[in-house]
């Protein structure tokens, strides 16, 4: 049950959720510099790696962190090598 609702978690609430979507990603991201070049940026319980993605994107480097090393596993995939670094 646990690997169900991870593997549903990873392919739908970064992309499908709307609270995400449009209102609590686009408010996070606000909060940070639009050019983030050569910066490490820590994603702590990066989860499906959203975010990295995003920070990535800004062109920072991140080291990206989750206790369930199957998301980290998934952001990983979803953004290549430039995830540099995962805990679990």
């Amino acid at each position: 049950m646990k690997k169900q609702i991870t593997e549903v978690y990873e392919k739908s609430v970064d992309t499908k959720g709307l609270f995400y979507i449009a209102y609590e990603r686009p408010a996070m991201m606000e909060q940070l510099p639009v050019s983030l070049k050569d910066k490490w940026v820590l994603d702590a319980r990066c989860a499906a790696g959203c975010y990295a993605e995003q920070l990535i994107n800004q062109g920072a480097n991140v080291a990206a962190i989750d206790i369930r090393s199957k998301v980290v596993a998934a952001a990983k995939t979803q953004n290549g090598r430039s995830v540099r670094n995962n805990f679990s």
